[in-house]
Protein backbone atom coordinates (compact mmCIF):
# COMPACT_ATOMS: atom_id res chain seq x y z
CA UNK A 1 0.00 0.00 0.00
CA UNK A 2 1.35 3.39 -0.98
CA UNK A 3 1.77 5.41 2.18
CA UNK A 4 -0.23 8.61 2.16
CA UNK A 5 0.35 11.74 4.17
CA UNK A 6 -1.51 12.11 7.46
CA UNK A 7 -3.70 14.87 6.06
CA UNK A 8 -4.59 12.82 2.99
CA UNK A 9 -5.39 9.76 5.07
CA UNK A 10 -7.41 11.34 7.85
CA UNK A 11 -9.11 14.54 6.72
CA UNK A 12 -11.31 13.33 3.89
CA UNK A 13 -14.88 14.16 4.89
CA UNK A 14 -16.15 11.94 2.05
CA UNK A 15 -15.15 8.72 3.78
CA UNK A 16 -17.82 6.72 5.54
CA UNK A 17 -15.75 5.08 8.24
CA UNK A 18 -12.67 5.82 10.32
CA UNK A 19 -11.43 2.66 12.04
CA UNK A 20 -9.66 3.39 15.34
CA UNK A 21 -7.50 0.59 16.77
CA UNK A 22 -5.87 0.93 20.21
CA UNK A 23 -2.68 -1.11 20.70
CA UNK A 24 -0.34 -1.89 23.57
CA UNK A 25 2.48 -4.41 23.18
CA UNK A 26 0.61 -6.39 20.52
CA UNK A 27 3.50 -7.18 18.19
CA UNK A 28 2.59 -10.87 18.14
CA UNK A 29 -1.01 -10.16 17.08
CA UNK A 30 -0.32 -7.38 14.60
CA UNK A 31 1.22 -9.09 11.59
CA UNK A 32 -1.91 -10.95 10.54
CA UNK A 33 -4.13 -7.98 11.43
CA UNK A 34 -2.07 -5.60 9.29
CA UNK A 35 -2.09 -7.90 6.28
CA UNK A 36 -5.90 -8.16 6.44
CA UNK A 37 -6.26 -4.40 6.85
CA UNK A 38 -4.05 -3.80 3.81
CA UNK A 39 -6.43 -5.81 1.67
CA UNK A 40 -9.44 -4.03 3.14
CA UNK A 41 -8.05 -0.52 2.69
CA UNK A 42 -7.12 -1.25 -0.90
CA UNK A 43 -10.62 -2.47 -1.63
CA UNK A 44 -12.37 0.42 0.14
CA UNK A 45 -9.77 3.17 -0.20
CA UNK A 46 -12.37 5.90 -0.76
CA UNK A 47 -14.65 4.65 2.03
CA UNK A 48 -12.43 3.94 5.05
CA UNK A 49 -9.24 5.00 6.80
CA UNK A 50 -7.41 3.41 9.71
CA UNK A 51 -5.97 5.11 12.78
CA UNK A 52 -3.77 3.13 15.19
CA UNK A 53 -3.26 4.57 18.67
CA UNK A 54 -0.40 3.23 20.78
CA UNK A 55 -0.59 3.47 24.56
CA UNK A 56 3.13 3.14 25.33
CA UNK A 57 4.22 -0.17 23.79
CA UNK A 58 7.65 -1.47 24.79
CA UNK A 59 7.84 -3.93 21.88
CA UNK A 60 7.98 -3.27 18.13
CA UNK A 61 4.27 -2.59 17.67
CA UNK A 62 4.65 0.99 16.40
CA UNK A 63 7.48 0.11 14.03
CA UNK A 64 5.54 -2.82 12.61
CA UNK A 65 2.43 -0.72 12.01
CA UNK A 66 4.43 1.94 10.19
CA UNK A 67 6.39 -0.61 8.17
CA UNK A 68 3.09 -1.77 6.72
CA UNK A 69 2.21 1.77 5.67
CA UNK A 70 -0.29 2.65 8.39
CA UNK A 71 -0.28 5.69 10.62
CA UNK A 72 0.14 5.30 14.36
CA UNK A 73 -0.15 8.04 16.94
CA UNK A 74 0.69 7.85 20.65
CA UNK A 75 -1.48 8.72 23.62
CA UNK A 76 -1.77 8.08 27.34
CA UNK A 77 -2.20 4.43 28.18
CA UNK A 78 -5.70 3.11 28.76
CA UNK A 79 -8.08 1.93 26.07
CA UNK A 80 -10.57 4.76 26.63
CA UNK A 81 -7.85 7.43 26.36
CA UNK A 82 -6.43 5.80 23.25
CA UNK A 83 -9.77 5.51 21.50
CA UNK A 84 -10.67 9.11 22.31
CA UNK A 85 -7.30 10.26 20.93
CA UNK A 86 -7.97 8.38 17.71
CA UNK A 87 -11.47 9.83 17.47
CA UNK A 88 -10.00 13.34 17.61
CA UNK A 89 -8.23 12.62 14.32
CA UNK A 90 -11.18 10.92 12.65
CA UNK A 91 -12.99 12.85 9.93
CA UNK A 92 -15.23 10.19 8.41
CA UNK A 93 -18.98 10.14 9.01
CA UNK A 94 -18.68 7.20 11.41
CA UNK A 95 -16.01 5.95 13.81
CA UNK A 96 -15.57 2.21 14.33
CA UNK A 97 -13.54 1.16 17.38
CA UNK A 98 -11.79 -2.13 16.71
CA UNK A 99 -9.81 -4.31 19.11
CA UNK A 100 -6.54 -5.64 17.74
CA UNK A 101 -7.59 -9.25 18.39
CA UNK A 102 -10.89 -8.89 16.52
CA UNK A 103 -11.25 -9.25 12.74
CA UNK A 104 -13.76 -7.42 10.59
CA UNK A 105 -16.34 -9.44 8.60
CA UNK A 106 -15.06 -10.90 5.36
CA UNK A 107 -17.84 -9.37 3.24
CA UNK A 108 -17.30 -5.80 4.34
CA UNK A 109 -19.24 -4.41 1.39
CA UNK A 110 -22.45 -5.56 3.09
CA UNK A 111 -21.41 -3.64 6.21
CA UNK A 112 -20.68 -0.48 4.22
CA UNK A 113 -24.03 -0.64 2.45
CA UNK A 114 -25.99 -1.34 5.63
CA UNK A 115 -24.51 1.66 7.42
CA UNK A 116 -25.07 3.86 4.36
CA UNK A 117 -28.68 2.81 4.01
CA UNK A 118 -29.67 2.80 7.70
CA UNK A 119 -27.66 5.85 8.80
CA UNK A 120 -27.68 4.75 12.46
CA UNK A 121 -26.61 6.86 15.39
CA UNK A 122 -24.62 3.94 16.72
CA UNK A 123 -24.33 0.19 16.53
CA UNK A 124 -22.23 -2.92 16.85
CA UNK A 125 -21.64 -6.33 15.25
CA UNK A 126 -22.67 -9.84 16.03
CA UNK A 127 -19.75 -11.90 17.26
CA UNK A 128 -18.15 -15.26 16.71
CA UNK A 129 -15.11 -16.64 18.48
CA UNK A 130 -11.98 -17.92 16.78
CA UNK A 131 -12.33 -21.37 18.35
CA UNK A 132 -14.95 -23.38 16.45
CA UNK A 133 -15.69 -25.94 19.17
CA UNK A 134 -19.37 -26.24 20.15
CA UNK A 135 -18.87 -24.66 23.56
CA UNK A 136 -17.37 -21.54 22.00
CA UNK A 137 -20.15 -21.34 19.42
CA UNK A 138 -22.65 -21.53 22.28
CA UNK A 139 -20.78 -18.85 24.16
CA UNK A 140 -20.86 -16.53 21.13
CA UNK A 141 -24.59 -17.23 20.68
CA UNK A 142 -25.27 -16.23 24.28
CA UNK A 143 -23.18 -13.06 23.93
CA UNK A 144 -25.13 -12.09 20.81
CA UNK A 145 -28.44 -12.89 22.48
CA UNK A 146 -27.57 -10.83 25.55
CA UNK A 147 -26.56 -7.87 23.38
CA UNK A 148 -29.71 -8.07 21.29
CA UNK A 149 -31.95 -8.16 24.35
CA UNK A 150 -30.18 -5.41 26.30
CA UNK A 151 -28.78 -3.18 23.51
CA UNK A 152 -25.52 -3.22 25.45
CA UNK A 153 -22.38 -4.27 23.60
CA UNK A 154 -18.74 -4.75 24.48
CA UNK A 155 -15.68 -3.52 22.64
CA UNK A 156 -15.15 -7.00 21.17
CA UNK A 157 -18.27 -6.40 19.08
CA UNK A 158 -16.89 -3.43 17.18
CA UNK A 159 -18.86 -0.49 18.52
CA UNK A 160 -19.37 2.30 15.98
CA UNK A 161 -20.85 5.76 16.31
CA UNK A 162 -21.82 8.66 14.13
CA UNK A 163 -18.79 10.87 14.59
CA UNK A 164 -20.57 14.10 15.49
CA UNK A 165 -22.80 12.32 18.01
CA UNK A 166 -19.79 10.62 19.57
CA UNK A 167 -17.84 13.86 19.90
CA UNK A 168 -20.84 15.75 21.28
CA UNK A 169 -21.37 13.02 23.88
CA UNK A 170 -17.84 13.49 25.22
CA UNK A 171 -16.66 10.13 23.91
CA UNK A 172 -15.57 7.32 26.18
CA UNK A 173 -15.34 8.09 29.86
CA UNK A 174 -11.74 7.57 30.94
CA UNK A 175 -12.55 4.52 33.04
CA UNK A 176 -9.95 1.79 33.64
CA UNK A 177 -12.64 -0.80 32.86
CA UNK A 178 -16.22 -0.90 31.54
CA UNK A 179 -15.84 2.11 29.23
CA UNK A 180 -17.54 0.09 26.47
CA UNK A 181 -20.49 -0.87 28.68
CA UNK A 182 -20.88 2.71 29.91
CA UNK A 183 -21.05 4.27 26.46
CA UNK A 184 -23.44 1.60 25.17
CA UNK A 185 -25.82 2.30 28.05
CA UNK A 186 -25.54 6.02 27.39
CA UNK A 187 -26.29 5.71 23.67
CA UNK A 188 -29.14 3.20 24.04
CA UNK A 189 -31.02 5.95 25.89
CA UNK A 190 -30.91 7.95 22.65
CA UNK A 191 -31.92 5.21 20.22
CA UNK A 192 -31.69 1.50 19.52
CA UNK A 193 -28.41 0.38 17.96
CA UNK A 194 -27.97 -1.03 14.49
CA UNK A 195 -26.80 -4.61 14.98
CA UNK A 196 -24.76 -5.74 11.98
CA UNK A 197 -25.51 -9.36 11.09
CA UNK A 198 -22.14 -9.93 9.42
CA UNK A 199 -20.10 -11.33 12.30
CA UNK A 200 -16.79 -10.13 13.65
CA UNK A 201 -14.37 -12.84 14.74
CA UNK A 202 -12.84 -12.23 18.14
CA UNK A 203 -9.95 -14.17 19.62
CA UNK A 204 -10.97 -16.88 22.05
CA UNK A 205 -7.58 -16.68 23.80
CA UNK A 206 -9.02 -15.20 27.00
CA UNK A 207 -11.40 -18.15 27.49
CA UNK A 208 -8.82 -20.69 26.32
CA UNK A 209 -6.14 -19.49 28.72
CA UNK A 210 -8.22 -18.87 31.83
CA UNK A 211 -10.97 -21.41 31.25
CA UNK A 212 -14.53 -20.80 30.08
CA UNK A 213 -16.27 -21.15 33.44
CA UNK A 214 -13.79 -18.93 35.27
CA UNK A 215 -13.92 -16.25 32.56
CA UNK A 216 -17.72 -16.19 32.38
CA UNK A 217 -18.05 -15.95 36.16
CA UNK A 218 -15.42 -13.21 36.27
CA UNK A 219 -17.03 -11.13 33.52
CA UNK A 220 -20.53 -11.38 34.94
CA UNK A 221 -19.28 -10.65 38.45
CA UNK A 222 -17.55 -7.51 37.21
CA UNK A 223 -20.67 -6.38 35.36
CA UNK A 224 -22.90 -7.02 38.33
CA UNK A 225 -20.53 -5.11 40.61
CA UNK A 226 -20.46 -2.25 38.09
CA UNK A 227 -24.27 -2.25 38.00
CA UNK A 228 -24.25 -2.01 41.80
CA UNK A 229 -22.07 1.09 41.55
CA UNK A 230 -18.64 -0.29 42.49
CA UNK A 231 -15.84 2.08 41.40
CA UNK A 232 -14.37 0.90 38.05
CA UNK A 233 -10.86 1.51 39.44
CA UNK A 234 -11.53 -1.13 42.10
CA UNK A 235 -12.93 -3.47 39.45
CA UNK A 236 -9.87 -2.93 37.25
CA UNK A 237 -7.49 -3.78 40.11
CA UNK A 238 -9.47 -6.94 40.85
CA UNK A 239 -9.49 -7.89 37.16
CA UNK A 240 -5.72 -7.51 36.86
CA UNK A 241 -5.18 -9.70 39.92
CA UNK A 242 -7.32 -12.61 38.82
CA UNK A 243 -7.09 -12.70 35.04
Amino acid sequence: MVERSLNDALTSSKRLLSIVIPVLNEQGMLEQKLLKLKILTRQFETQIDVIFVDGGSQDQSIELIREHGFHCISSKSGRACQMNAGAELAHAEYILFLHVDTDLPEDFNIVINQIKNCKPLWGFFKLRLSNNKKIFRLLAFLINLRSALTSVSTGDQGQFFQRLAFMQSGGFLTLPLMEDIEIAKRFRKKTKPLVIGEKMESSARRWEQAGIAKTVVLMWSLRFAYWLGVDPEILARFYRQVK
